[in-house]
């Protein structure tokens, strides 16, 4: 679950809109665009609407929802979808991540936070991750948190 934002003419003027997008991934891998808002901003309080109208359309259960960590969201989730796992998406923890990187260390940081999220085992993660601590702890705190 996120919400694009995209400049669209609307009501005659040029504007950035937030697309909020659902779509989902069954057990044979099948994606599925299951819903897609568009408002003039992202909020926690249109995403309850979206997961609420998903509910009220069938979608019973969601095993795992992943999301940006917009403030709020995982508590909005867990009002009508108690039982899911949520996650938080790859793509913008390493984007928020790098608001903190100096530029000269820029790719050398993703080269090592690449080896840990695409680590096969839970097991060689770790061993990614510490090895990420231990190179970058002194300089990037926040990051290897």
């Amino acid at each position: 679950m996120d919400a694009i934002h995209f400049k669209v003419r609307y009501e005659g003027k040029y504007e950035t809109r937030a697309f909020y997008t659902v779509y989902s991934v069954d057990w044979e891998g099948q994606r599925d665009l299951l819903g897609m808002y568009m408002q003039s901003s992202e909020g926690v309080a249109r995403w309850g609407i979206v997961l609420q109208g998903l509910q009220r359309r069938g979608v019973e259960d969601i095993l795992v929802i992943c999301e940006d960590n917009l403030t709020g969201f995982s508590n909005v989730i867990n009002d009508v979808y108690p039982s899911s796992i949520i996650q938080k998406c790859i793509v913008h923890q390493v984007r928020n991540s790098l608001k903190y990187v100096e530029d000269k260390d820029r790719k050398a940081v993703i080269v090592d936070l690449r080896k840990i999220y695409t680590s096969l085992t839970r097991e060689q993660a770790k061993l990614a991750l510490d090895a990420f601590a231990v190179k970058w702890s002194k300089s990037y705190e926040y990051v290897v948190k």
